[in-house]
């Protein structure tokens, strides 16, 4: 096993113990949903929101092993599983190449490192992509104004990390809203979702740094 090289989307947030010794302490170096979360409120702790999360994190992980080329297909033949990689696949036609899947980075701003991770950065034509998927039930609605805004950020924050990271800076940006039946993409991208990012970071710094002292 030794002789194996781990995919870098799949290796731990520890690869950048060098470059961020904090990296695993929460309180000194964020993640984006913890950041998300501080500023909007996180989602509430009822059945509902724990069985979404769960479909969630399946569809995720179900989409990954299908990029990969390591899905096995008769065991999600038939399933609603199926029903969201095939949305998925139909949505993704054009894709020349995925440039990362799942892969853990940090960003920085003004000295202050966050931790993220893109669903996907992708080749499409000529274009780089970074793209979030959020997963829908069947009757699930579109998200609202406040989802929106928070997708925003986030995609905005991923945006900076890939450019500081990985190299390209995305032609687009944006959420792949994915039901069973249909996937759909919304653009964000405005050159505010970055500075409003950097206030709440800056302000969640500022907060813990009171909180220490």
């Amino acid at each position: 096993m030794s002789g194996i090289e781990i995919p870098k989307h799949r290796q731990a947030w520890s690869i950048y113990a060098s470059e961020v010794p904090d990296f695993g302490d929460r309180n000194k170096v964020p993640s984006v949903s913890q950041l998300l979360a501080w500023a909007y409120g996180g989602p509430p702790d009822i059945p509902a929101v724990q069985v979404a999360m769960d479909r969630g994190s399946k569809v995720h992980f179900a989409c990954q092993l299908l990029d990969e080329g390591d899905l096995h297909w008769p065991s999600v033949e038939g399933t609603d599983l199926a029903k969201y990689l095939d949305a998925w696949t139909e949505w993704t036609d054009g894709v020349s190449d995925f440039v990362a899947i799942e892969q853990p980075l940090y960003g920085t701003i003004a000295g202050i490192h966050y931790l993220v991770r893109p669903d996907r950065v992708m080749r499409k034509g000529k274009q780089t992509w970074v793209v979030d998927i959020k997963t829908k039930s069947a009757v699930g609605r579109p998200p609202t104004a406040s989802e929106q805004r928070q997708h925003a950020l986030e995609v905005a924050a991923q945006k900076l990390a890939v450019a500081q990271r990985l190299g390209p800076v995305a032609d687009v940006v944006g959420c792949c809203y994915l039901w069973p039946d249909k996937a759909k993409f919304v653009r964000y991208g405005a050159d505010k979702d970055v500075d409003d990012f950097a206030d709440i970071l800056f302000r969640w710094t500022e907060r813990n740094e009171v909180a220490v002292a």
